[in-house]
């Protein structure tokens, strides 16, 4: 393996793209996706003895899983977007996942439920800089004929961070309770920064000399040029909505099955794990390379694809949400994994495509933010709100309605993405410029 580079260029190394060291960091990447995501979503497994603890409503539940991690993500992540198109995207990984990795183990000592918020806001802060870092280096990594299928695989972590999650850690929550939960992931992120000093080296910038800064726009010009192209924001306020449904249901997936269909925890857990593990899986790989051999035929697929995906979901999803047999709830929610997962891998690719390769951490921290402040925000805060409102109705089941409700939001991402497709030639055209 050839020794980490410490510099922010490559200079006088031998050419990283689509090399066995672009693969190494390819794994090392896989790695922190899936402790990103467990970090990010452990909360989902530990909302009932949390909220039986510190005996809190659904809505600051929400507020905890929403605006609470939100804000101060969406606060963080622009000068974290702005640095990583200027300074070395190894080390800023490595600080980030050291930060989200030891604010998750300070969560299993808090006193409070305020101090739990604190805590998570500390993990946005870092997880704000990892995913800019990740995308930039991916796309430098590897070629444009392989890139597609390289985010593929870097989005199984997704699915890989589900299995871990709801199979083993539910059951580790049921057994040593939820403080000891966030003290064990902690720890393995921040043993995964050490990882990622150590094995990861700083590719060359695609079309650039070593990422000169002098060579990347201004703050301001920067935005001017993302505002400027129209596929790109539509892709942004699909990726927005999106988010929020696919954030939403799974925060409150464990709790809907606990009230709803009267499972265990290890039992919510365990099918949650298969159908992200399996159906997950599969959707994120295959959308890759799925979405690589559409592009070659017309690059409008890039949003074509993301639409016809979404309303396909919707339909699955209510059936999930909607049916009192437990099989075909279980069935449903296999199929809704397989496309959700299916659609973060062709957006990624088409927002560092869109954005071009002077503008790929601003972007990639504009893809987060807007995933993070609307997704994460408004999601789980929805169902969380509708829920108690509707609780002396429907009682549990009220849960059931605050999800059906947010689900319907995927039709209005489906028309953002197909008024993407419309622009797409153009504005990747402009991108190369």
């Amino acid at each position: 393996m050839d020794k980490p580079n410490f510099s922010s260029g490559s200079v006088g190394r031998p050419p990283l793209r689509d090399s066995r060291q672009a693969y190494y960091a390819l794994i090392v990447f896989v790695l922190l996706h899936v402790m990103l995501g467990i970090d990010r979503s452990i909360i989902s497994i530990l909302i009932e003895p949390i909220r039986t603890e510190f005996g809190v409503s659904d809505t600051l539940i929400g507020f905890l899983t929403g605006a609470g991690f939100a804000i101060c993500y969406s606060i963080a992540g622009i000068p974290f977007g702005y640095w990583v198109d200027r300074g070395n995207r190894r080390n800023i990984l490595t600080i980030c996942v050291a930060i989200f990795g030891l604010a998750t183990m300070f969560a299993g000592f808090v006193a409070n439920f305020w101090h739990l918020v604190m805590t998570r806001a500390v993990v946005a802060v870092g997880e704000a800089g990892g995913g800019p870092a990740i995308n930039s280096m991916i796309s430098d990594f590897f070629s444009p004929k392989r890139r597609a299928s390289a985010f593929g695989i870097y989005f199984v972590g997704i699915p890989l961070a589900f299995v871990v999650l709801f199979f083993a850690g539910s059951r580790f929550a049921e057994v040593y309770g939820w403080r000891a939960t966030f003290i064990v992931a902690g720890i393995i992120s921040t043993a995964l920064a050490i990882v990622t000093f150590v094995i990861v080296r700083e590719p060359e910038r695609e079309n650039l000399e070593s990422g000169d800064p002098a060579l990347v726009p201004s703050f301001r010009e920067g935005f001017r040029q993302i505002g400027s192209r129209r596929s790109l924001l539509h892709m942004f306020a699909g990726l927005a909505i999106l988010s929020a449904v696919a954030s939403g249901e799974i925060t409150w997936m464990v709790s809907f099955m606990i009230r709803t269909h009267d499972m265990s925890l290890p039992n919510a857990g365990l099918s949650l794990a298969i159908a992200f593990g399996l159906m997950g899986s599969i959707g994120t790989i295959a959308s890759g390379r799925i979405l690589q051999k559409l592009m070659l035929r017309d690059e409008r697929w890039g949003g074509w694809f993301c639409s016809i995906v979404m309303l396909i979901s919707l339909p699955v999803l209510w059936t999930l949400l909607l049916t009192q047999n437990i099989v075909l709830m279980l069935l449903s929610l296999g199929l809704w994994t397989f496309f959700a997962q299916s659609l973060y891998a062709p957006i990624t690719v088409m927002v560092q495509t869109l954005a071009g390769p002077r503008l790929r951490g601003v972007a990639s921290a504009l893809y987060y933010i807007t995933a993070g402040l609307v997704g994460t925000t408004f999601g789980s805060q929805i169902v969380g709100i509708a829920s108690d409102l509707l609780k002396p109705e429907f009682g549990d089941f009220s849960l059931r309605w605050g999800m059906v409700i947010l689900a319907s939001l995927y039709i209005w991402s489906a028309f953002h993405f197909f008024l993407a497709a419309r622009t797409i030639p153009k504005d990747i055209l402009s991108a190369t410029k």
